[in-house]
């Protein structure tokens, strides 16, 4: 087990999850409710760092195969009910343990993919591969929905906060491959940090 599985899994196993809310955020349902109509039956989306699979129930709900997978397996076992319930009511979700350097997702696949809060936790090299992966996975023209966080100090003394994106990193991450349709920042900061939706396309 590496660190940062065992990381994750401590956080899920003894409930220090902030972000488990159990509640799809209202972006995400704002999208699906503009956009939902145009996505094939047998569309592919992909819910990055999915946890205990709220959003990917929700996504699944939408009438699409739905795929998530995250690194913790603690967190997938707690949503384990609510994956038996989706697949009982013959929805399509399915997930797994996987990390950002190798989605378990075929090439040219996917038409969606959601990532809230899985980005901005990931060291810089790992987002190179993560940036990588999601270009092989997505098929031209494809969403990828993404909320992060932005800090406002270059140097800030706690250690989580100093992986949240710089501005213009963010650009510099995805300008060559994505083009942002619609970009949401948090007018006031909170605890020196912006959180930000991003919803973007891809070049293919």
């Amino acid at each position: 087990m590496n660190e940062g599985t065992a990381y994750w899994n401590e956080r899920y196993t003894h409930g220090s999850t902030p972000w488990d809310t159990g509640i799809t955020p209202p972006e995400v349902v704002a999208f699906w409710e503009a956009h939902g109509d145009h996505f094939a039956p047998d569309a592919l989306v992909v819910d990055v760092g999915c946890g205990t699979q709220t959003n990917l129930g929700f996504l699944a709900q939408r009438g699409v195969r739905a795929i998530g997978f995250d690194l913790s397996l603690v967190a997938l076992l707690k949503g384990l009910q609510r994956y038996r319930n989706a697949r009982a009511s013959g929805l399509r979700m399915g997930a797994a343990v996987a990390d950002a350097s190798a989605w378990p997702c075929r090439t040219s696949a996917a038409s969606y993919v959601l990532d809230v809060g899985c980005l901005h936790t990931l060291e810089p090299d790992q987002r190179r591969a993560y940036v990588l992966e999601m270009a092989r996975v997505l098929k031209p023209g494809a969403w990828y929905h993404l909320f992060c966080f932005q800090r406002l100090s270059p140097a800030p003394p706690d250690l989580e906060q100093r992986r949240f994106f710089l501005k213009g990193e963010l650009d510099a991450l995805f300008d060559e491959q994505f083009v942002t349709d619609v970009e949401q920042v948090d007018e006031q900061p909170q605890d020196g940090r912006h959180g930000t939706w991003r919803l973007m396309r891809s070049k293919g």
